[in-house]
């Protein structure tokens, strides 16, 4: 937890830059656990399960943020205390 902007955006960047570079890995080993034809399907959900879950986690941390009946001294710095 920190107040400072810079620290926020680094740590930001260095989330995205770890998110974006997982997502080769996992399409390497998904193509290797998976028959030739069982790939489009199987990619399919794997690609819709991440950008849902991005997307569930941003409307989650949205709420959390702006809800004011847990944590509400902390404000927005109470979207860092719910685990993803």
């Amino acid at each position: 937890m920190t107040s400072s902007y810079q620290a926020i955006v680094l740590l930001q960047i260095g989330n995205g830059l770890g998110q974006g570079c997982g997502w080769s890995a996992s399409l390497k080993v998904l193509g290797a656990w998976f028959a030739r034809k069982e790939r489009g399907t199987v990619m399919a959900w794997w690609g819709t399960s991440y950008v849902l879950g991005g997307f569930l986690a941003t409307v989650f941390a949205t709420y959390a943020a702006t809800q004011t009946y847990a944590l509400p001294a902390m404000g927005w710095a109470a979207v860092s205390c719910f685990p993803p």
